[in-house]
């Protein structure tokens, strides 16, 4: 019976201590699982998209809806500045409201963001992507290895609206690129924060970041990212973080900037001509406005705002109304813009439907502008250059529906990398309303208007406003009914 009662007690025994080793197992396992959330392991598999709370874009409350409108990014640099020697700081990414004057239309100065480096794309990609997000330790990330489907690999891809099959055949994009990018001691450093990426039909590439960065340690760290499509094109840019002392809540100092305006007269003089007519882009961001006095300065038309679509709502520009009842009455013709931030074909629709409702069957002397442009987050929206493309051919198709033709809002960079992909041919089929601010453009393609500046001075308006060129050889809204 003693024997039993012994071998009892021992078998007692090992299990408790079977127990045990479970238990500290099993807590150093939970212990590195919080670590990988915390953004600590930097081994993690999947680059995942980070959303950021600061950005280009300030977030607005309208009445009714929210809206997510980016301001006036070409205020944050020289108007002759070189793309390819683009460096901005955190504090010149994030736009306050209320730190610049507003403009109607929302701003292209990010052709200077980015540096497109095409020269550098090949076929080799990660066989281990790794975390873009890293915590307040030391982080160094993997080299990026080649890819498995090689230099010449193809993939065909489905098309987001039609069915159509689209081969892959061109290597990733930057399509904002900070160069040298800031972050607070102690916070997190997210690649997504800084860059804007995209591929031709791969609608999300995979990103890897080469390199060393400690948060926890003022300085400047190099890295590298590599952006790889599942095609195995890849292509590659150099950033130098800044670990700095300092809040993350931008610059305090309060106030508006110092702008150097452009007064409407001495635009006029630069630029009216007999093949020239000139007006403004205008919305909210201008509050009320006397176009009375607008059209004594000489404006000769007005595009505005009528409304736009984000983060999943649409919403109307509390000043849309008051600004066609006021610029009609004044005698200006007259145009609109909507703000898209549309990914999917039923989003377009439901778009226009709502467009439309808004607009309820008013003449309009211009082609509608579609004016999508949050290329700082275009990884976000998971879709390709062929699915933007196809947004703006939904639009338009929508659009002749009702009676009312459209053109294209954007700047030159993304004109030259983002909205060549349609089918149609830019300037010709599909109408070009250009933005590029600087005292003559570069751009080679066909358009029929240029945004020439967002610091335009006109009597009857507070503040900044964005000025026009329209070439009448191009379109005549004179001639022209709509």
């Amino acid at each position: 019976m003693g024997e039993i009662i012994k071998k009892f007690i021992l078998a007692i025994a090992a299990v408790m201590v079977a127990l045990g080793l479970t238990l500290i197992i099993f807590s150093t396992f939970t212990k590195k699982e919080e670590n990988d959330k915390e953004g600590l392991n930097v081994t993690t598999e999947a680059a995942t998209f980070v959303p950021t709370t600061e950005a280009t874009s300030e977030a607005v409350l309208e009445e009714d809806s929210q809206e997510l409108d980016s301001k006036d990014a070409e205020a944050m640099l020289s108007e002759e500045a070189s793309m390819t020697d683009a460096s901005l700081t955190e504090g010149q990414l994030v736009e306050e409201e209320g730190q610049i004057e507003g403009q109607g239309i929302d701003p292209s100065g990010q052709d200077q963001l980015v540096e497109n480096q095409n020269d550098n794309s090949n076929g080799t990609g990660s066989a281990d992507a790794v975390n873009n997000q890293t915590g307040n330790t030391s982080v160094s990330n993997s080299q990026a290895n080649t890819n498995a489907l090689g230099a010449n690999a193809t993939t065909d891809y489905t098309g987001l609206f039609d069915g159509r099959t689209v081969s892959d055949t061109k290597a990733p994009v930057f399509l904002i690129l900070n160069k040298s990018p800031s972050v607070v001691k102690g916070t997190v450093f997210n690649v997504n924060d800084f860059i804007g990426y995209g591929d031709d039909v791969d609608r999300s590439p995979e990103v890897v970041i080469s390199g060393e960065v400690n948060t926890d340690e003022l300085g400047s760290y190099p890295v590298t990212v590599t952006i790889t499509d599942h095609s195995g094109h890849s292509n590659s840019a150099s950033l130098d973080v800044n670990v700095v002392e300092g809040s993350s809540g931008g610059d305090s100092s309060g106030g508006s900037p110092n702008i150097d305006y452009e007064e409407f007269a001495s635009f006029a003089g630069n630029y009216k001509n007999d093949n020239t007519s000139l007006g403004i882009d205008v919305s909210r961001w201008q509050n009320d406005i006397d176009f009375d006095k607008v059209k004594a300065a000489g404006v000769d038309f007005v595009i505005m705002r009528i409304g736009g679509y984000d983060e999943g709502s649409h919403y109307t520009d509390r000043c849309y109304y008051a600004n066609m009842s006021g610029a009609k009455a004044a005698g200006l013709k007259v145009g609109i813009y909507w703000h898209a931030e549309e990914s999917t074909e039923a989003e377009v629709k439901a778009s226009v439907q709502y467009m439309m409702d808004v607009l309820d069957g008013q003449k309009l002397d211009f082609p509608i502008a579609y004016d999508w442009e949050d290329f700082a987050h275009f990884q976000s929206y998971e879709m390709s250059m062929y699915d933007l493309n196809d947004c703006y051919t939904v639009f338009a198709g929508e659009c002749s529906k009702y009676g009312y033709n459209c053109c294209l809002y954007s700047s030159m960079n993304f004109l030259n990398n983002t909205w060549s992909l349609s089918g149609s041919a830019l300037g010709t089929d599909i109408p070009v309303w250009l933005a590029h601010y600087t005292s003559s453009t570069s751009y080679s393609g066909e358009y029929f208007m240029w945004q020439h500046s967002s610091k335009g001075s006109v009597d009857g308006i507070g503040g900044a406003v964005d000025l026009n060129v329209l070439y009448l050889d191009k379109f005549n809204p004179y001639t022209n009914v709509q």
